[in-house]
């Protein structure tokens, strides 16, 4: 599920990075986040985190 969730943080979401930028390289601490309210999270967004990966899923055995 994590690997999930990263993989979509990663391609999906502009906040981690916006994230980055603020706190590591420009250092102001003052990251614009979109949504800029948690209210305004849509949660069909949130549910495609977790969904499947399709030929990138991480198979363990």
């Amino acid at each position: 599920m994590e690997y999930r969730i990263v993989n979509r943080i990663l391609s999906m979401d502009d906040d981690f990075f916006e994230g980055v930028r603020a706190l590591l390289i420009e250092k102001d601490h003052k990251p614009h986040w979109s949504p800029a309210r948690l209210a305004d999270i849509d949660p069909k967004g949130i549910e495609a985190h977790f969904a499947d990966l399709g030929p990138r899923e991480l198979i363990l055995s």
